[in-house]
């Protein structure tokens, strides 16, 4: 559970929400003590990672895909990468990540590396991008999970084109590095709705929100104490316009 994105689908507000859950978030995991956000995952998987969501934030999760390191890369080789802004400092830090992918995957040292000097917007492949969506030594985990919501947005707004004119690469890429819950007749009616959903305005925000977390120590872990009340109305006014 490198990113863990709530996504939140509203056909009467026309929108898509991208929810990032900070992974340090100090929650009740059932069945365990308190911990991180992603050590539910660790611990059991989807389902529990869910449950522990719905047990601290009062919210409904009964479906997830999970996608591996291979799958978002080929995504976004799929949709002919993403032009994004980048730092030079960002640079420098995607080709040391690129350092790690090329190890994972038995690809020649320096394979996709950036040229150093760059720095404005700069054009990403799939491994370029997976490894500035995991940059965390610039700026917060806030920051973080910005950028990786910065590349689901340009996915996202290429997807149609693509789906077009290349929908057997971009379902061959992901597909075998898929996991999820999704029924086959859920998967084939979001995919009937693909070209009206793919219209809808994107949202993007993060949980805890400003204001209502403060670093903490615990166990020795650096963890982020949260106000879930202030989280959970967060959800129910902006993500499902709710009172709450």
């Amino acid at each position: 559970s490198d990113a863990m994105i709530l996504v939140s689908i509203s056909s009467k507000t026309n929108s898509i929400h991208l929810t990032s859950l900070l992974r340090d978030i100090y929650v009740d995991i059932p069945g365990h003590d308190g911990n991180r956000l992603n050590a539910a995952y660790a611990y059991g998987g989807p389902e529990l990672l869910m449950e522990t969501l719905e047990e601290n934030f009062d919210i409904e999760v009964n479906r997830y895909m999970l996608v591996n390191f291979q799958a978002f890369a080929n995504l976004v080789d799929a949709v002919g990468g993403v032009d994004l802004e980048l730092s030079n400092e960002e640079v420098q830090y995607v080709n040391g990540y690129l350092v790690e992918y090329n190890q994972l995957e038995g690809r020649p040292e320096g394979t996709d590396y950036l040229d150093p000097t760059l720095s404005g917007t700069v054009h990403l492949n799939g491994p370029q991008a997976l490894a500035y969506c995991r940059i965390r030594y610039i700026g917060t985990d806030f920051a973080r999970t910005e950028r990786q919501r910065k590349v689901l947005s340009a996915i996202i707004s290429k997807a149609p084109a693509t789906l077009l004119s290349n929908p057997i690469e971009m379902i061959n890429g992901i597909l075998p590095n898929l996991t999820t819950n999704l029924t086959e007749a859920e998967v084939r009616s979001l995919s009937l709705q693909a070209a009206k959903l793919l219209t809808y305005d994107i949202i993007q925000g993060s949980v805890p929100i400003e204001g209502s977390y403060s670093n903490a120590s615990i166990r020795g872990m650096s963890v982020l104490e949260v106000d879930f009340e202030k989280n959970k109305e967060y959800i129910r006014m902006e993500i499902y316009g709710e009172e709450y």
